[in-house]
Parts: C-alpha cells; structure tokens; sequence
C-alpha cells in the first residue's frame, strides 16, 4: 500500500483524497524539502509523516502523555513512522514546548488545533484578560528560541464564533467542541505578535470536497469555524533593532 494511502488511513482520514486536500492547503506554497520542521501536538502523526513524505531532513513531534502510557496518539503516531520506515528521519516525544531545550533550530512549525490547548484554563479569558494572555506569550516566545531566523509558523484552530453554538444548538460538524475554549483568529494574531512574530496570512479552511470555492469565514461560521493562521519568526537582526527602541 502506497505511503500516503496508509498514513491517512492510519491517522483516521475516510480517503487518502481528504488527507491529500487537507495537506496541500495546510503547507500551501511550503518548500519542506531539506527544511527542520516541529510539530507541537503532533497526535497520530499525520502531519509529522506528510513533512518526512514530502522532503523533510529532520521532524520532531511532540505530543504530551503521561510517562509510561502503552496507548494513545504517542504510541499511535511511533507504530505509524516505524511502519513507514521513517525513524532515520522523524523522532517523537512526550516532551512540552515549554520544556523543549538544546535543540538544532527548526525552519518550519506546524501547530494543528492545538494552541488552545497550550494552557486550557487561560484560554478562556485572553481576550479580557493580559494576565491570562501573558501566559500564552511567555510560550510562544520560547517556541521563538528554538527556531532559525525567518522561521514559518502554520497554527490552525477553531474559533470561538459559530453559528451553531450562538443558536444555543450541538454542532453537527463539531459536536464535541467546547467553544469557550477557543478564540477568534484576531486574538491569536495579537498573541502571536506580543510574542515577536509576523503575521503573514489568515486562510478559511475550505470544505471538502468543494475546494477554494467554500474557503471563507461564512462557510466556517456554518459549519465548524477552521481556519488557518501563519507567522515569520523575526530575523535576527530585526529582534536587535527591536530590543534597541
């Protein structure tokens, strides 16, 4: 069985098509190729296997469990690279980003559904309040230390603004989300920014399988409010003049 067709298959998508799509608009315009890419929250490994498919020299994969768990995403995602005879090339870890130290800097960061999650409590409140919002700059300038110059960053989330749940109503297409612990992207924006990062682009997740056509906030505030941001880790000469004002 093809590489592609298994790892999709293996990480839950319903056809190699779905995983495909996804893919190819989450690393839109992205040269992998000889690239060092970190994937915080990386589950069952579907994007830490697409890097390494598709070029990648070095992936790193973090995804928090407790010490000693025999099942979940760490151990799913380790089956999946050593089936695909990846292990030369991509290495997972239970390690936090906050923990993540001594490390080859990386040129790519993916951070898919995750940021949330960082710090679940703060979350809720990092639109109102800077000490919560603090919290997730305080992470988000460490991710910068472990990045090169010019670094691209690809975060994606739900936002906290959805059709469904302002309806007091279950989402179909999420119906497990709990809202409150998601924020708009322009919130993540300004935390992203207070930590030293660019912001480069902010792209709806389009809908499968209609493509660009539905790759707008409308679409998504009907049905499960993807969407996807990216940012440029300073240059370091940019960082210098900044520290000088």
């Amino acid at each position: 069985m093809p590489a592609i067709e298994y790892a999709s298959t293996a990480v839950g998508y319903r056809s190699p098509a779905r995983y495909v799509a996804r893919a190819r608009f989450l690393f839109d315009a992205v040269d992998l190729h000889g690239k060092r890419v970190l994937e915080v929250g990386c589950g069952t490994g579907a994007w830490v296997v697409w890097a390494a498919l598709h070029g990648a020299s070095h992936v790193l994969g973090l995804e928090p469990e407790a010490d000693g768990a025999s099942s979940g995403s760490l151990v799913a995602c380790k089956r999946l690279v050593d089936a695909l005879s990846l292990g030369d090339r991509v290495q997972v870890s239970a390690v936090r980003i906050e923990d993540l130290t001594d490390v080859q800097p990386f040129d790519v960061v993916v951070m898919y559904g995750v940021i949330n999650h960082l710090d679940e409590k703060a979350v809720v409140a990092i639109h109102r309040d800077h000490r919560a919002a603090a919290k997730f700059v305080t992470i988000l300038r460490h991710l910068k230390t472990l990045l090169v110059p010019g670094a691209l960053v690809i975060a994606t989330e739900a936002g906290r603004k959805n059709l469904w749940n302002q309806l007091g109503l279950r989402s179909p297409f999420a119906p497990g989300q709990e809202w409150d612990k998601h924020q708009e992207p322009e919130v993540w924006i300004s935390i992203f920014g207070q930590a030293g990062f660019q912001f480069l682009d902010l792209r709806w997740q389009p809908l499968y399988p209609f493509g660009r056509l539905s790759a707008h906030r409308l679409a998504q505030f009907a049905t499960a409010s993807h969407f996807v941001l990216r940012f440029q880790a300073p240059d370091r000469v940019e960082e210098v003049e900044q520290a000088a004002r």
